[in-house]
Parts: C-alpha cells; structure tokens; sequence
C-alpha cells in the first residue's frame, strides 16, 4: 500500500509544473499497522506535495500529525447536516502537537467527550462510567484528559464540529496568601466557558 502511495507521488512529481495535483484518499488505514498509519500521517501531513488532498478516515493515527486541515465531521444517514472547521495546530503547541493531536483526533470521532484534567480523572470516570455502561465506548463516549493543555484547544474545535462535551475540573482552592480567603481555582478554570 505505502508503495502505491510512492508510485502516485514519482507520477505526480512529473506533471506538477503543468498541473494542480488533487490526491483523493479513501480510508488509507485499510490493512496498516497503526505504526504505518503514524508514518503515513507523517508523510500526508509533513511533506508539501500533498496541498489538495481529500482523505476520508476512521483512523485517529492517520490523523496524529494533523495541521492546517478542513475537518468535516460525515454524520450517519439519520443525521444529514455535517459540520465542519479549520484546525491548525496552535502555536503555543507547535513543538507538542503530537501530544495535544493524540487526545484530540480520538474525540473527534465521539458523540459525547467528556473533557478531565489528567490521568487521575481519566482513571475515576472511565472506572465510574464502565460500572455504568460496560460499553460506553462503543456507544460514542470518550474521555479526553487535557494534560497541560488546558481545556481550550480541545473545547473550541469539539464544540466548532458539534460534538457535545463537558468539562469537568477539580474544584481547587487555594489560600490567599496573608488572608482568611480562598480563591476557586477550579471555577476560575471554566469561566471563559460559560
């Protein structure tokens, strides 16, 4: 597979003085390891041939190195309007787009996120959910641990594609230093939310 893809690269390096070359990919992860499908993303997202490119996936590895990209979230035949938005990768995040991509392209094929703060929460909600509803995964339930990213990034791009999320933050409360007051770290957090 990853030698078709080279052969349509050598074809399209001979014409692309003459031409505009559009690569319409469908479902490149077919029969890949996920190890090829994070290289292939590499190769699809890194290397400037591939300015027109049209990809339809089920794979978050062939999406890892994702930038600069129309996503377009496809909705079942019951759910006709599609949505769409324009991702690129924040600057801030530029050295750690891996990181911030890997929870992000699981979640874009969600229904319902529910963003968390770290890996504890992951732990808490997924044991909490999985007592729930064993399948909850299955039944489009993702929870997305934000790391040190924040809820920002991953906020504005789930609810530009319509995807229903919620945020949960720790409700933390830090002493005032020299007073008898605490703030509400935790609340402060979603403030520019609601």
């Amino acid at each position: 597979k990853l030698l078709v893809y080279a052969i349509y690269d050598l074809l399209s390096r001979e014409d692309e003085e003459k031409k505009i070359n559009l690569f319409l990919i469908e479902e490149p992860e077919n029969h890949l390891h996920r190890s090829m499908q994070i290289a292939l993303s590499h190769t699809l997202f890194h290397d400037n041939k591939y300015n027109y490119l049209f990809m339809t996936t089920h794979s978050p590895y062939v999406l890892a190195e994702m930038d600069q990209v129309n996503l377009v979230r496809i909705y079942n035949k019951t759910k006709i309007v599609s949505k769409s938005v324009l991702y690129n990768v924040p600057s801030e995040f530029k050295s750690q787009r891996k990181m911030l991509n890997r929870g992000l392209v699981e979640a874009i094929f969600a229904d319902k996120v529910l963003l968390v703060e770290g890996p504890s929460e992951n732990v808490l909600f997924g044991k909490v959910l999985s007592e729930i509803n064993p399948f909850y995964e299955a039944d489009g339930i993702y929870i997305l641990p934000v790391g040190g990213f924040g809820f920002q990034p991953y906020y504005e791009i789930l609810d530009a594609l319509e995807i229903f999320n919620i945020i949960k933050t720790d409700n933390d409360l830090r002493k005032i230093k020299g007073k008898e007051k605490y703030s509400v770290l935790g609340f402060a957090r979603l403030n520019n939310y609601i």
